[in-house]
Order: C-alpha cells, then sequence, then structure tokens
C-alpha cells in the first residue's frame, strides 16, 4: 500500500502537480466484519482489513477516506469516548489536529471555529461566506458533510458523536421519587 501511494506520488511529481498524495480521495469503507474494518483501494480490486485504532491511528487512510465515512469515523470514536469502551486494549495515538494534515486540502467549506455550545463556524471557500451550524446538523446532512475535507469531517463527527451522547444523556427519564407523608 505504501508502494502505491509513493509511485502515485512520484509521478505527480514528475508531472510537476503540487498536490500531494494526501489530496485525493484514495480509500473507502468496503466493509465490516468479525471486528475489522475492510478498506478498500478505490478503482482497484485491492483490499486490506484494519482494526478501528489502526484505522484512526494511520491518518494517511483516515484522511484518505471520503468526508462521509471519515465523518462516521469519528461518531464512533467519540461514542467509544463517551461509553469508556476506550481501554487500554485499544491504544490509539494522539491524533494532531493542528498539524499539517488538518488543514483543508479540497472541498468546498474549511472549518473556522467550534464554539462551547457545540455550533461550529465554517467558511465558503469560493463565496467567504461564514455559516454557523452545530455539529449534529452538519453530520446528518450529507450534501454539506461531503464538501469538506476528510480530516475536518472527522473533527466534526467527533463533536457530532459528542452532542449525540449528550442528548442519549439527557433524554433518560428521571424518576420522581414518591415520599410518604403522614399528616
Amino acid at each position: 500500500m505504501k508502494l502505491f501511494g509513493s509511485i502515485l506520488a512520484r509521478l505527480n511529481a514528475a508531472k510537476g502537480s503540487k498536490n500531494q498524495i494526501g489530496n485525493y480521495v484514495l480509500y473507502r469503507i468496503a466493509d465490516y466484519e468479525n471486528g475489522f474494518y475492510i478498506i478498500q483501494l478505490i478503482n482497484t480490486k485491492v483490499a486490506f482489513q484494519k482494526t478501528f485504532p489502526d484505522l484512526i491511528s494511520d491518518l494517511e487512510t483516515l484522511y484518505g477516506l471520503h468526508p462521509v465515512q471519515a465523518c462516521f469515523l469519528g461518531i464512533e470514536f467519540s461514542r467509544l469516548l463517551k461509553t469508556n469502551r476506550c481501554s487500554e486494549k485499544i491504544q490509539i495515538k494522539n491524533i494532531n489536529i493542528t498539524g499539517q494534515s488538518f488543514l483543508s486540502r479540497y472541498g468546498a467549506y474549511e472549518l473556522l471555529y467550534h464554539k462551547r455550545g457545540g455550533l461550529i463556524g465554517f467558511q465558503c471557500k469560493e463565496s467567504k461566506k461564514t455559516l454557523e451550524k452545530s455539529a449534529k446538523e452538519i453530520a446528518l446532512d450529507e450534501e454539506i458533510i461531503q464538501e469538506f475535507d476528510a480530516a475536518h469531517a472527522f473533527y466534526i463527527g467527533i463533536a457530532a458523536g459528542a452532542q449525540f451522547a449528550k442528548d442519549a444523556r439527557d433524554e433518560t427519564p428521571k424518576l420522581n421519587h414518591l415520599k410518604l407523608v403522614v399528616g
């Protein structure tokens, strides 16, 4: 897999292209079985298996996914963190969301900020118009999420997963305990 990536990068460099290997959607999640995601290289029959922690830790594969699938993985990652199922068996490396790989490489929108209340500010690259929506709204709207870079979609997925978990916690009915009043 690394060999294919290096060959493609060399071909792009030879053509004088300034695009890097990570600027394209290279992978797709084809299936999930027995704890393994089956990742397929786009337009080929090449497929390989990765566990969830391996997939999250491999930024080349993660950022090579379609934004909708990267958002889904972000939601799953957040769900694992919120339910404390991310134990010592699942060792996930630190993800640097402020590094070079988090910059918007493609897509019509780019992230600007994330407010405490859960609103995410993003900007249209063409019109420079700034919009604000909740992470949950963005994640559920396929037309919007696919216009983000995969790295940004993954971050939106993490934020949306946290909002889904918070909403589920808030929806649990609180029991009113009856008190016996003698009088």
